[in-house]
C-alpha cells in the first residue's frame, strides 16, 4: 500500500474559498492549474512509499499512544514550490507559533518511526498545497507579492492519520488507515 502520515485540517471551507478567490482573481483555468480537492487537504508529515501490513501495524503501535494537544493555526502567505521560475505547487503557509507546534509534532512522529526504517526525504515545512500547476509559463510574481503577509483565517489540527494514497487519472484518492486524535 502506498502511504503517508498526515495531519488533517478542520476548516476545509476556508481553504475552498481561498482557492476560489485565487482562481477568480488570476483567471486560472483547469488547463493551467489543478485545485486540490477539499477532502484531500492535509499537512504531509512523511511520505512512507509502498508499505506492507507488518509496517502498518508497527507504525500503528508506535503512534497509537502519541499524546498531542489540538494545534491552533492561522493560514498566512501564499507561496510556490520548488521556486518562482518553475512553480509546480501553490501553497498556503501557517503562522510562526502554529508552524513551530506542527514542526515539533512532526519531529515527535518521525522519532517514533525512525528505527523501523522510515526516514523523511526532506525536512517538514508547514504548508498546505492548494494547487498543482500544469504549465511552466505561469507568472506568479504579482500574486505572491499581493498575498505576502496576508492572513486568511484560522484552523485547528486535531487528527493525525496514516493515509493510503491511490493514484488515479482524476488525481489522488486518499483513505484513512488509522487515526490518532488530539487529547
Amino acid at each position: 500500500m502506498r502511504a503517508f502520515v498526515a495531519l488533517d485540517i478542520s476548516n476545509t471551507s476556508l481553504l475552498d474559498g481561498l482557492q476560489n478567490e485565487l482562481i477568480t482573481e488570476n483567471r486560472w483555468s483547469q488547463q493551467i492549474i489543478r485545485p486540490v480537492r477539499n477532502d484531500n487537504f492535509h499537512f504531509t508529515i512523511i511520505f512512507l512509499g509502498e508499505i506492507d501490513l507488518k509496517n502498518i501495524e508497527n507504525i500503528r503501535t508506535r503512534l497509537a499512544d502519541l499524546y498531542f494537544k489540538p494545534i491552533n493555526i492561522t493560514y498566512v502567505n501564499i507561496g510556490v514550490f520548488p521556486n518562482l521560475y518553475f512553480p509546480r505547487v501553490v501553497w498556503v503557509g501557517v503562522d510562526k507559533t502554529g508552524g513551530q507546534q506542527l514542526i515539533s509534532l512532526s519531529d515527535r512522529i518521525i522519532s517514533r518511526i525512525l528505527d523501523i526504517g522510515f526516514k523523511p526525504d526532506k525536512e517538514f515545512t508547514p504548508h498546505l498545497t492548494l494547487f498543482r500547476i500544469r504549465t511552466r509559463s505561469l507568472d506568479l510574481k504579482n500574486m505572491l507579492s499581493k498575498y505576502d503577509g496576508h492572513t486568511f483565517g484560522s484552523d485547528i489540527i486535531t487528527k493525525l492519520q496514516l493515509k493510503q494514497s491511490i493514484i488515479s487519472k482524476s488525481g489522488p484518492i486518499y483513505s484513512n488507515v488509522f487515526t490518532v486524535d488530539a487529547k
